[in-house]
């Protein structure tokens, strides 16, 4: 999945994306793990940290890597992102939102 945002600064137009991308599941594991890449026009993909289930809050949630900044567009980016997967997997099992 993508999302894209644009940053019009005074020299130059910036494109990225945000990626999410699901990798597979450990052996034995009923929820998957979402990789969050920057994915710049120019440059190569950065790891930018992992959506991941979290047992205690029965949800998923995001664990960015040490060392990133985040604007609000992209945390915005990264909830909605979240509010999809927390929403689907509530549909796929049955539960009531807390």
């Amino acid at each position: 999945m993508y999302a894209g945002y644009s940053h019009n600064n005074s020299r130059r137009v910036m494109k990225y994306h945000l990626v999410f991308y699901r990798k597979n599941k450990p052996k034995g594991k009923k929820t998957n793990i979402y990789n969050v890449l920057k994915d710049m026009d120019d440059k190569p993909r950065e790891h930018l940290g992992i959506i991941k289930w979290n047992g205690a809050f029965r949800k998923y949630w995001f664990l960015p890597d040490n060392d990133t900044g985040w604007s609000d567009d992209c945390m915005d980016l990264v909830s909605d992102f979240l509010k999809r997967v927390n929403k689907r997997y509530r549909k796929k099992w049955g539960q009531k939102k807390k």
